[in-house]
């Protein structure tokens, strides 16, 4: 049962009336939330060593060797979905739960900061990069991204604590989660697409969109996605929240030489480095929607 206290909910209702009503609401939350367990859902899409998608079938044994990396709060669950599949030769997880534990003795569990990042967050994201640029084009890498990756994968262009409080003051100011990734992906090497930069293999990425319609740039700050947002986005965002002046001054020097060109953009739509990537969303608030109205 997914609530503990399952009983006490439904013995709370005054009536049998009202106690089977909370029964059913209990019954139609509990579908919902298994629906996009990390998983299971990973593992509807495998047949075999094939993981099949309506627009497209990947048979994962036509690759040399498998790797996985993952940053987000669901990264454990889809990462060990994945080993328990098909054979990986080597990873690394990043997570924002300490007692998360993966049963593959070549993939490795970080935990890094949540909603901020820190030193676990950067460490980890270094871990990563280090593993991809060891990848060969004829190696495959699946990326699992979910909720929580903007900060458990961090690897910033400013000191992490200015970073932190640049974070900090954006969560406050009331900016949506959209602008928020916005601004950290341009403070950073590895999101608005730049990961695939630093691989030569293929890329196929796993998505659970925590982002309500999915945009697919903004779920974990898209890092392995095409991004729309410029640095000038990035400068009207802290303008408009009056923020501009309260930001650490290298985070202005890092937008003032992206607005000049002397910091590359984020990765666009017709990049060629898109052709070796694959992006699926396996999971989203709608499947869930979706359950609990089945159940109901």
């Amino acid at each position: 049962m997914l609530f503990t206290n399952y009983n006490t909910l439904v013995l709370n209702g005054a009536t049998p009336a009202l106690q089977q009503k909370r029964k059913d609401v209990l019954e139609m939350l509990t579908a919902a939330m298994e629906a996009v367990q990390p998983y299971p859902v990973v593992t509807s899409y495998f047949q075999g060593a094939q993981l099949v998608f309506p627009s497209e079938t990947i048979d994962l044994s036509t690759f040399e060797h498998l790797y996985v990396v993952g940053f987000a709060k669901a990264s454990v669950g889809m990462a060990q979905a994945v080993c328990d599949a098909v054979p990986v030769t080597k990873g690394i997880v990043i997570t924002n739960d300490p007692s998360a534990q993966i049963t593959h003795e070549s993939i490795e569990v970080i935990v890094g900061g949540h909603p901020l990042p820190d030193e676990n967050s950067i460490r980890g994201a270094e871990k990563i990069l280090e593993l991809l640029s060891k990848c060969a084009e004829d190696d495959c890498v699946i990326v699992l991204i979910s909720g929580g990756g903007s900060s458990l994968f961090c690897k910033p262009r400013v000191p992490l604590s200015d970073l932190q409080k640049t974070i900090a003051l954006m969560l406050r100011s009331g900016a949506t989660i959209d602008e928020i990734n916005t601004v950290r992906k341009h403070l950073s090497i590895v999101k608005g697409g730049q990961l695939i930069k630093q691989t030569k293999a293929i890329c196929v990425s796993l998505i659970i969109s925590d982002i309500v319609h999915d945009p697919i740039s903004s779920i974990a700050s898209g890092p392995t996605t095409p991004d729309p947002t410029t640095f000038s986005d990035v400068k009207e965002i802290l303008t408009r929240f009056e923020l501009w002046g309260k930001i650490p001054s290298t985070v202005r020097m890092v937008v003032g030489k992206g607005l000049k060109g002397h910091i590359p953009e984020t990765l666009k739509e017709h990049d060629p480095a898109f052709k070796k990537v694959f992006n699926f969303i396996i999971a989203n608030n709608e499947l869930a929607c979706q359950c609990a109205l089945k159940k109901a």
